[in-house]
C-alpha cells in the first residue's frame, strides 16, 4: 500500500514567505520611488542652473559644487558650452570649487581667460587665482601626486596670467594679480607688481600693493605708501576698511602710521566719510590709540548723535572697557535720548560687564525720559529700566521743590 506523500513546505512556509515578498515589494516600491525623486530633482536642479533668473541659477550653482565633483564637473563642463553667456559666466565662477581636479579644471579656465567676453576672462581669470590658491601646497609636489599641477600646466598659468595683467578691463587685471602670488616670492613678478602700482584703476593699485608685500621684500616701501595713499582718499571708497586691514598685518611702525594718517583725515573729510574713518580706527583697537585726540575732539563736539555714538565705541575700543574713560563714554550713551535704542542698549550692556553699579545714576535719567514727547526715547527708557530691574532699585529723579 503506498505511503502518503509528505508535505515538504507546510503553512508556516508559506505564510513566511508571503511576508517577505511584501517586504520586498515595499522596500522596491521605497527604492524606486526614492529613485524618482532624486531624478526629478536632479532634473529640477539642470533646469534652474540654465533657467533665466540669475539668482536661481547661483543657488543651484551652489548646491551642484557641494556635490562629490564627479557628478558636478560634467555638468558645469556642459554648462562651458552654452551658447549664452550668464550660463557660461556662472559655469566658470564655480570651477573655482572643483580644485581638487586641477589638471582638468585648469586648461579649461586657462582657453576661457582670452575669451572675448568680459565676464567671461573675469570670472576664469579669478577662478583659475583660486583654484591656484587653494592647490598652492600641490603646485610645488611631484607631477604625480594627487592634486598636483605639472611644470608644464606651471608654466602655463604663469604665462597666461602675465597676458592678463595687460587685460584692458581692471578688474581681469586684478584677478591676474591674485594668481600671479600663488607662486610665491618671485623677483620677477614683484618687478612687474612695482610697475602696476600705477595703473591708472584704484582696484588694480591696491591688488598690486598688497601683492607686492607678500612676493617682494617685506614691508616694502613703494606698497606701503601705495596703500596709505589710497587710504586717505577723501572720497568715498568701497575698499577703505580692506586696506586698512592689511596694512595692519604690518608692523607697530607701519600701523601706527596708518592710525595717524586716518586721525588727520578725520579732521578734513566730508560728514559723510567719517564714519567709514572711524569705523577703521574701532577696528584697530588699542593700535589705534595714536587717534585718540581726533576721536576725542569728535565725541565731544560731533552733533549728529550716530557719528558720535561712533567716536564714542571707538574710544572705548581703544582705551579698553576698565577704563573710566570708557566707562564715563558708555554712561553718557546709555543716558542719552539722541542716541538710538540700538547704541543704548549696547552701551548698558557693555557697562553692565565692566561695571554694573555705574548703571544706577543712569535710572532718574531714564525715569523721566518717559515723560518725552519722543515715543521710541520713552520706549528705550522703559526697555532700560526693565533690563535693570534685577540688578538695582531705580532713583527717582530730583524735583525742584518750587516747581
Amino acid at each position: 500500500m503506498p505511503q502518503p506523500r509528505k508535505r515538504v513546505f507546510g503553512p508556516l512556509f508559506y505564510s513566511t514567505l508571503a511576508v517577505a515578498v511584501l517586504i520586498l515589494g515595499f522596500f522596491g516600491a521605497s527604492n524606486l520611488q526614492s529613485s524618482f525623486s532624486d531624478w526629478n530633482a536632479h532634473q529640477m536642479l539642470l533646469q534652474r542652473l540654465k533657467g533665466p533668473n540669475p539668482g536661481e541659477r547661483a543657488a543651484a550653482a551652489t548646491t551642484l559644487a557641494q556635490e562629490d565633483p564627479k557628478i558636478s564637473l560634467p555638468i558645469f563642463l556642459e554648462m562651458t558650452q552654452d551658447s549664452r553667456v550668464e550660463i557660461r559666466e556662472t559655469a566658470y565662477r564655480f570651477f573655482a570649487h572643483l580644485w581638487v581636479e586641477p589638471r582638468v579644471v585648469i586648461p579649461k579656465l586657462l582657453d576661457a581667460t582670452e575669451d572675448p567676453q568680459v565676464p567671461i576672462r573675469y570670472e576664469a581669470t579669478r577662478s583659475l587665482a583660486l583654484v591656484l590658491q587653494r592647490a598652492r601646497q600641490s603646485v610645488q609636489s611631484p607631477p604625480a601626486a594627487s592634486g598636483g599641477v605639472d611644470p608644464h600646466l606651471r608654466a602655463r598659468c604663469l604665462e597666461v596670467l602675465r597676458a592678463r595683467l595687460a587685460d584692458q578691463e581692471g578688474s581681469v587685471r586684478g584677478e591676474a594679480i591674485r594668481g600671479l602670488e600663488s607662486f610665491g616670492r618671485d623677483p620677477e613678478v614683484a618687478k612687474i607688481f612695482a610697475g602696476l602700482i600705477s595703473d591708472p584703476e584704484r582696484s588694480v593699485q591696491f591688488a598690486a600693493a598688497s601683492a607686492l608685500l607678500r612676493v617682494g621684500e617685506p614691508e616694502n616701501r613703494l606698497a606701503v605708501q601705495t596703500l596709505l595713499k589710497l587710504l586717505v582718499d577723501p572720497e568715498p571708497v568701497a575698499d577703505r576698511r580692506a586696506i586698512f586691514d592689511v596694512l595692519q598685518t604690518l608692523s607697530d611702525p607701519v600701523r601706527d602710521e596708518a592710525s595717524g594718517a586716518l586721525a588727520s583725515l578725520l579732521k578734513t573729510v566730508e560728514p559723510a566719510v567719517r564714519p567709514d574713518v572711524v569705523e577703521c580706527l574701532t577696528s584697530a583697537g588699542a593700535g589705534a590709540r595714536v587717534a585718540l585726540p581726533e576721536l576725542e575732539a569728535l565725541w565731544k563736539d560731533e552733533q549728529d548723535p550716530s557719528l558720535q555714538s561712533m567716536a564714542g565705541a571707538a574710544i572705548v575700543a581703544i582705551e579698553g572697557h576698565e577704563n573710566p574713560r570708557s566707562q564715563h563714554v558708555l554712561l553718557v550713551m546709555v543716558m542719552g535720548a539722541g542716541f538710538s535704542r540700538d547704541q543704548r542698549v549696547q552701551a548698558f550692556e557693555e557697562l553692565r560687564q565692566s561695571n554694573p553699579n555705574s548703571l544706577s545714576a543712569a535710572s532718574s535719567q531714564w525715569i523721566l525720559q518717559l515723560t518725552d514727547a519722543n515715543p521710541a526715547v520713552r520706549r528705550t527708557a522703559l526697555e532700560l529700566l526693565g533690563m535693570s530691574i534685577d540688578d538695582f532699585p531705580a532713583s527717582l529723579p530730583q524735583l525742584d521743590p518750587k516747581k
